[in-house]
């Protein structure tokens, strides 16, 4: 069985080589995985720019001061 790496709701860094605009950091507000390639695809809302990316153009956003 597969499972998403990110969950719905969840902070993420879409990266710039997809957007086109840079990195930009926005919330998954869909998952959907496609059985033809066997891969996850996110759709991220970034402020008012939503971006539809496979997995590997998706990465955690890292928090400064995580700990503290």
């Amino acid at each position: 069985m597969t499972f998403a790496k990110y969950r719905l709701g969840e902070d993420v860094e879409v990266s710039g080589t997809l957007t086109g605009l840079g990195d930009q950091k926005g919330r998954v507000t869909e998952i959907v995985y496609d059985k033809l390639s066997s891969q996850f695809f996110y759709n991220v809302q970034c402020g008012e720019d939503r971006h539809y990316a496979q997995e590997r153009f998706v990465s955690t956003v890292q928090k400064l001061n995580e700990g503290t």
